[in-house]
């Protein structure tokens, strides 16, 4: 049995809990997942009492926390449903499930838009994206379904696309950053699409529904990178082109 101290001083257990998070790693940097993290600035540390925690350093965001705080800000469960939870010995901590997509919309604090990916081919969703502002701050909740209803966690990789069904009886194909740019091309009668998790994350994403396509990138007007001299948006999109470019 893992207890508080145990996983508090686990830098693995807090790892896995940003990746689950949404968390994108680039070498010793964490792009944080409570945030737009174009260019990621967050990292782990171990503090003088033993505890690993996690630092963003985005001055809008700040984010400071240990594997617990981590869960609370991506799931909504509080700290102390959390040690509820493993107090109750070698009992298998039962998985949140939510019956309905409006149960688990309700369970999302600060939510003001959900995306959901449908899958073309049963017509159901398998991905839901819930963005929401906490204290100010943008971040975004990835959900998946599972038996009985879903569940407050991203389905496993490679992640879909959003937009499939349109995607797939198209001929010419937007690839833009974030479902909200998607919406606002198709109001404007163009096909769109977008992978989950923001610019950095398109190699996590199954881009093979765009096989065959004519595609356009539309990347973000983000500030270039003091270093690369290249905006987040535009590497991102460099990225897609790359990953495309090889389907066959």
């Amino acid at each position: 049995m893992n207890t508080k101290e145990q996983l508090q001083r686990d830098r693995s257990a807090l790892e896995a809990a940003l990746k689950d998070a949404g968390a994108l790693f680039k070498g010793r940097m964490i792009g944080c997942p409570f945030h737009d993290d174009q260019h990621p600035s967050g990292a782990v540390y171990q503090a003088k009492d033993g505890v690993w925690r996690f630092k963003c350093h985005t001055a809008s965001c700040g984010f400071c926390g240990d594997i617990f705080d981590v869960r609370a800000r991506a799931t909504g469960k509080s700290v102390d449903d959390q040690l509820r939870e493993l107090s109750a010995g070698d009992r298998p901590t039962p998985v949140k499930i939510y019956k309905t997509l409006e149960e688990l919309k309700a369970a999302a604090w600060g939510m003001t838009d959900t995306y959901i990916y449908v899958n073309p081919d049963t017509r159901k969703p398998d991905m839901v994206v819930m963005r929401c502002v906490r204290d100010g701050s943008k971040t975004f909740i990835q959900a998946s379904p599972t038996a009985g209803g879903f569940q407050m966690k991203a389905p496993p990789q490679p992640w879909p696309i959003y937009n499939r069904s349109r995607v797939r009886d198209a001929d010419e194909v937007i690839v833009c950053e974030g479902e909200k740019c998607v919406h606002i091309f198709h109001d404007a009668d163009h096909v769109a699409t977008t992978s989950p998790g923001g610019a950095g994350k398109a190699g996590l994403a199954d881009w093979t529904p765009l096989a065959g396509k004519t595609i356009y990138v539309w990347p973000d007007n983000d500030p270039p990178d003091p270093k690369t001299h290249l905006s987040a948006g535009i590497e991102h999109m460099k990225q897609v082109v790359a990953i495309c470019g090889s389907l066959d």
